[in-house]
């Protein structure tokens, strides 16, 4: 996948993954992102849904992109705000449900899509 040609398709300001608990797939999704887009003006975040306190990454989660030579050492997860939110933003979810949740909770989220669904691609990110 090209994701340097994919985000270009409408000038976004910034890109926030969303998972659940924002504590293994959305910081891995970000952490990956990043290192394969260096040159990128685009501001790069990771989100959950439902974060009640700060929490460390997932070891698993760890343990994968380690073997990567990549880290979320210093990752504590973070809840979605409606402020962090604006036209330029787009939002990539985990799953269909994710989605639906983004739109439902958020006014401020427009461009808001599934990862497969952006690249045009079918499943979710289990």
């Amino acid at each position: 996948m090209e994701v340097k040609r994919v985000i270009n398709k409408k000038k976004y300001n910034k890109l926030i993954f969303v998972c659940t608990g924002n504590t293994c797939r959305s910081p891995m999704a970000e952490t990956i992102f990043k290192s394969m887009v260096l040159d990128s003006d685009l501001e790069v975040l990771s989100r959950g849904l439902i974060v009640l306190f700060a929490e460390p990454s997932n070891p698993k989660a760890d343990t994968v992109l380690k073997s990567h030579n990549l880290d979320l050492r210093d990752h504590k997860s973070r809840g979605l705000k409606n402020k962090e939110i604006d036209e330029d933003t787009l939002i990539l979810t985990m799953t269909k449900r994710q989605k639906e949740s983004v739109l439902d909770g958020y006014e401020n989220a427009k461009s808001v899509y599934t990862i497969n669904e952006y690249v045009g691609e079918s499943g979710e990110v289990e």
